[in-house]
């Protein structure tokens, strides 16, 4: 009994290290891959305007829900800067789209300052994939 209980410790023990290992080698490559996204530079689009009728702005979850400064203060603090994202969208004609992530939530969950317009669509929560169900391709 005292032989299989050393056994079994010993494999737990064996599973807990390869387990770690693992992670360390995973999250090794993910910081690696991550210096080389910050690195790269987008291609310019040549003769486009990034506010054009053929951009849609996908304004992702800024319920009263998700963000507040005490939730999430970088969160809040970025409202002024998507506000003047979303007014340059619009003043050019870009599909403005937005999202809501607790269930159950509405558009009157949106923030004040980030109220859709008249027609812009509103996705439901949809989970962790905001474009799974989404009929995006049909807007």
């Amino acid at each position: 009994m005292k032989s299989l209980r050393k056994r079994s410790a010993i494999t737990l023990a064996a599973a807990i290290v390869a387990g770690i290992c693992v992670t360390n080698a995973t999250l090794r490559r993910r910081s690696s891959r991550s210096g080389q996204a910050r690195s790269c530079r987008r291609p310019r689009a040549e003769g486009r305007d990034p506010h054009s009728a053929e951009t849609a702005l996908l304004v992702m979850d800024f319920t009263v829900q998700t963000c507040s400064p005490q939730r999430r203060p970088r969160c809040a603090a970025s409202v002024p800067k998507v506000q003047k994202l979303v007014a340059g969208a619009r003043a050019k004609g870009a599909l403005v789209i937005y999202s809501v992530a607790v269930p159950g939530s509405t558009a009157a969950d949106i923030l004040k300052e980030l109220t859709p317009a008249a027609g812009e669509l509103v996705l439901p929560p949809l989970g962790p994939d905001k474009f799974i169900a989404s009929d995006l391709e049909k807007s």
